[in-house]
């Protein structure tokens, strides 16, 4: 499989996994601002707990994807970022 096929592979699947968190952000949000209005304090702290939690959880799919994407720049430029890139594109190359 070449590397842009794992990449449109691999972007599908975090961009399915985004919508599905962002999906759930939104319904405990809801819950919590109900909550809220009910004055119910104590189911605050764990609705906020989550929200922090499945933010962060976005935040480091959405770093993934660019590491992922600077990557594939860079190996169809031919120009290497780290030794260890450089490393890893020469053993994947064929005919080196």
């Amino acid at each position: 499989m070449s590397r842009q096929a794992q990449g449109t592979t691999m972007f599908t699947g975090l961009l399915w996994l985004i919508g599905i968190d962002v999906m759930l952000q939104l319904w405990l949000l809801t819950a919590g601002l109900e909550a809220l209005l009910e004055h119910r304090y104590s189911v605050l702290v764990p609705v906020g707990a989550v929200l922090l939690g499945l933010f962060l959880l976005n935040l480091c799919f959405y770093q993934y994807i660019r590491r992922f994407d600077l990557e594939l720049r860079v190996w169809n430029s031919g120009e290497a970022v780290s030794p260890s890139f450089q490393t890893r594109r020469d053993a994947e190359t064929p005919g080196r």
